[in-house]
């Protein structure tokens, strides 16, 4: 089972992605968001909202996550090509950072 908390988020793009993936979303005390899944599995995500925090949120789910997924009106920035770089280091397959379609291929696991 995988199993991450998040920081208290106010914006729902984060709770969105995190359950188009496949998790099941809590905000528990102190409004921190816990996420759960068995397996992520990647799909098709439109921001409604552009977030940087979301996009780098939905990235890393989306690195580990079975199959592709696909992050429309994703954030621009900087930080989110910097991520991106990072991850692909890492042995990540992440394509478009730096453009508003960032594609993520799933890997089964991370070096480095």
């Amino acid at each position: 089972m995988l199993r991450f908390r998040v920081a208290a988020i106010s914006d729902p793009v984060h709770i969105k992605g995190f359950e188009t993936l496949g998790a099941t979303v809590d905000i528990v005390s102190g409004g921190k968001v816990v996420a759960e899944a068995d397996q992520l599995v990647g799909s098709h995500i439109y921001l409604d909202t552009v977030s940087v925090g979301a996009t780098i949120n939905i990235m890393l789910a989306s690195v580990l996550a079975e199959g592709k997924t696909t992050i429309e009106n994703a954030a621009k920035e900087p930080h989110i090509v910097d991520v991106a770089n990072f991850l692909n280091t890492m042995g990540a397959n992440i394509k478009g950072a730096g453009t508003d379609v960032i594609r993520v291929r799933g890997v089964s696991r991370l070096h480095g």
